[in-house]
């Protein structure tokens, strides 16, 4: 089954148009009902091999969140003397500014990560831009294995946002939209992480932040004032070390939903252009 020629309908020599009348012409070219079921059959096997897999990430997602909540508790019913600011136990700092005057200082060319790069529990590096900074900014601003990344705003439900940075782009700085954190050596980055999502976390920012339609921001200060939990570093390196097994699996679930995906996409177009037909049956 071959594309159909839809150009002898179409009429307007500067702008194109399709008429209901022409569009009704058109003969729509259809393998036998038998052959469509079978490829029906094939596409549905794809569809639900490809939603098992992203239903298999999702619960290991939530396996994690459950982790942290049985080791640590609710941290929203603890004395608030368990809490410091953050500001006691890591540097917080912003980044480097789009648009600053360069003139006449020494610059190069380095990646950098926009907002667009740090989402909830992990970094979309698939774009990476470029910025041009002074050495100072660079030696100032680069990112060190380890540090969390935060944004400064953005929706409701994703305000106080954060990720690690393992290292994964060389001498790679930061926007100034984005918050850097680099804990202490008593705090694990995946547990600080994890905290975070944690509703005790979520509750402060939403309560701080500056909110405006259908967004909302918070500040230098604000973010310093987060109140972490002090928690002994030997538990923090027991949740990460069960954490990592768990993680395995997600990585494992979403390599196999990105394979699927990709299958299902390929199958879907290649009915739509007339590829993808049933095998035929061998005769008795």
């Amino acid at each position: 089954m071959a594309r159909y020629d839809v150009t002898p309908y179409i009429k307007g020599a500067t702008r194109a148009k399709l008429s209901k009348t022409d569009a009704s012409r058109i003969p729509i070219p259809l393998p036998p009902l038998a052959t469509q079921k079978q490829i029906a059959s094939v596409l549905e096997q794809a569809d639900r091999l490809r939603k098992q897999a992203q239903q298999m990430e999702s619960e290991l997602n939530q396996l994690a969140q459950s982790l942290f909540l049985e080791m640590f508790g609710d941290y929203r019913k603890k004395p608030e003397d368990r809490f410091v600011p953050l500001s006691v136990i890591a540097d917080v700092v912003s980044g480097v500014a789009k648009g600053s005057d360069l003139k006449g200082k020494q610059t190069r060319i380095v990646p950098y990560l926009r907002v667009a790069n740090v989402q909830d529990g992990f970094l979309d590096l698939s774009e990476i831009k470029e910025i041009e900074a002074t050495e100072r900014d660079i030696e100032k601003y680069v990112l060190q294995p380890g540090d969390i990344l935060m944004t400064e705003g953005g929706d409701f439900d994703k305000l106080g946002r954060g990720a690690m940075w393992s290292g994964q782009v060389k001498e790679c700085i930061h926007q100034n939209h984005i918050f850097r954190v680099r804990l202490s050596n008593a705090y694990e980055p995946k547990f600080f992480e994890y905290y975070l999502r944690s509703s005790k976390a979520k509750l402060y920012f939403l309560r701080c932040a500056k909110q405006t339609t259908n967004l909302a921001s918070i500040n230098m200060s604000q973010l310093k004032a987060l109140p972490i939990p002090q928690e002994d570093r030997n538990k923090q390196e027991q949740f990460v070390a069960a954490l990592e097994l768990i993680e395995r699996q997600i990585q494992a679930a979403k390599s196999k939903g990105e394979h699927f995906e990709q299958v299902f996409q390929a199958l879907l177009q290649r009915a739509f252009n007339g590829e993808l037909t049933a095998p035929e049956r061998k005769a008795a």
